[in-house]
């Protein structure tokens, strides 16, 4: 075998050596690319589930909610707020109505009464937010200066 021929299969070996690395890396890549698709969509997946369950809860929370609004038994207002820790830690949030100015984009006006305009002045059920999106919109009552009523004639 001559020198040239020699040098000839060395340069083929290091192409050959060459298109294999990238080769690797570009399916290395593709690995980890697939690998954090994969993770992405199970988070998704985890919180659509967990939002839809949220979701058929809601009412069930509404009913222990207005029984600690209308009740002063200490066992409901206990277990209302052990309820919300237990979302809280779990990243649902309440939506603060509680005196605040009306905010479409998180309540929901269901009557309009006399009051500080603009004010919420009564939560009719509350609505919470999880992993920062909208779950459900408080129904609050807002408060107007004047309050146009129809006169019947």
């Amino acid at each position: 075998m001559t020198a040239k021929s020699k040098n000839q299969k060395i340069d083929e070996s290091a192409v050959k050596i060459a298109e294999l690395e990238e080769l690797v890396k570009r399916t290395v890549a593709d690995y980890h690319n697939l690998e954090n698709r994969m993770i992405e969509e199970k988070k998704s997946m985890s919180a659509y589930f967990v939002t839809e369950l949220l979701k058929r809860l809601l009412p069930a929370f509404d009913t222990l909610f207005l029984a600690a609004k209308y009740t002063k038994d200490q066992g409901i207002e206990l277990t209302v707020k052990q309820l919300l820790d237990a979302l809280k830690n779990e990243g649902v949030i309440r939506i603060e109505t509680e005196e605040a100015v009306f905010n479409p984009a998180f309540m929901e006006c269901v009557e309009v009464v006399a009051g500080d305009p603009g004010k919420v002045i009564e939560e009719i059920s509350p609505g919470f937010t999880y992993a920062d999106k909208l779950l459900r919109a408080a129904k609050v009552k807002v408060g107007a200066e004047e309050i146009l009523t129809e006169t019947k004639n």
